[in-house]
């Protein structure tokens, strides 16, 4: 369960940054989840939930924004975005390829342009944080 280490990448991540500007506690928080990232949203959160006591992200509400892959390919460089249905869609075997192998998307993904197999991750395998909102902190 690789969610447990990314929560605890977030609440270290909001920490530095609530630190770095002076903020109190967080009240929200917004977190962008790649879709290739195969990231269960739920698992996340519960570990976000229990993690987050004591910390300055306790209580905060928590929203995700699911982002879709965008590859490229590097034979004709034509970009397109991987919808949502053809990553869930995919069978057991080629989740687990694509989160033990990432360079496997090059092998479930082709080009629509040219056929190419030789593609790369242009976004959505990372996980970010990409807004907080948190209280002033009292002096």
């Amino acid at each position: 369960m690789h969610e447990t280490s990314i929560a605890a990448g977030i609440i270290s991540i909001v920490e530095e940054a609530a630190s770095r500007e002076g903020l109190g506690n967080v009240l929200e928080v917004e977190v962008e989840v790649g879709l290739l990232s195969l990231v269960d949203l739920e698992s996340l959160r519960f570990a976000l939930e229990v993690m987050s006591q004591g910390t300055l992200l306790e209580g905060a509400k928590v929203i995700f924004r699911v982002v879709e892959p965008m590859l490229r390919c590097n034979k004709c460089k034509a970009e397109w975005s991987v919808k949502r249905e053809a990553v869930e869609g995919l069978d057991e075997a080629s989740r687990l390829a694509l989160h033990l192998y990432p360079e496997a998307v090059t092998r479930l993904f082709k080009c629509p342009k040219c056929g190419s197999m030789e593609t790369e991750v242009v976004k959505g395998r990372d996980i970010r944080v990409s807004r907080l909102r948190a209280e002033e902190k009292n002096s």
